[in-house]
């Protein structure tokens, strides 16, 4: 069972993830009349550049390539390679973005704009996603509705796996 506390807490960093970037650029608008055009940057850059591009790569060297996916075992170097991966691809495209679409966004302003939209994303995608995932889980397991799951997925796997040797 999953502690109501624990579920109730999801819910808020989920809350808290989705609304926070919108309450930032509402609050930046208003106040500072905060430029759109760098938040919606933001935006592509990180799905561009870390989502698309940073994470295909790391399919092909954490998964395709089997010299480099067997280095990568080691917790060290995984973990090395994981800081290097993301900040590679995030700051290669906060470069282009900045050098080839953003030659005339360079206030303050700006800046708080970008990082607005490419944070904002960031905390959307991985945090509130995974809270839904996560409370959605959670109440299947109080339910009992995944250990059904579990218990029918493995009744098909030890048929699949009869059907193969077959």
């Amino acid at each position: 069972m999953v502690n109501s506390i624990s579920i109730t807490m999801m819910v808020v960093s989920g809350i808290l993830s989705l609304l926070t970037p919108v309450i930032l650029a509402i609050y930046f608008k208003k106040r500072y009349q905060m430029k759109w055009k760098p938040l919606m940057l933001g935006v592509v850059s990180f799905v561009l550049f870390s989502q698309v591009i940073g994470n295909s790569v790391n399919l092909y060297i954490l998964n395709i390539n089997g010299t480099t996916s067997k280095l990568l075992d080691n917790p060290f170097l995984y973990a090395l390679y994981g800081g290097f991966s993301a900040s590679f691809f995030e700051e290669v495209g906060r470069f282009i973005l900045i050098l080839f679409l953003l030659k005339k966004y360079l206030d303050w302003k700006d800046g708080i704009s970008y990082g607005i939209g490419h944070g904002g994303i960031e905390a959307v995608l991985v945090g509130g996603i995974s809270a839904i995932q996560n409370v959605s889980t959670s109440l299947m397991i109080n339910s009992g509705a995944f250990e059904k799951i579990q218990s029918s997925s493995q009744a098909n796997n030890v048929i699949n796996l009869d059907a193969i040797k077959a």
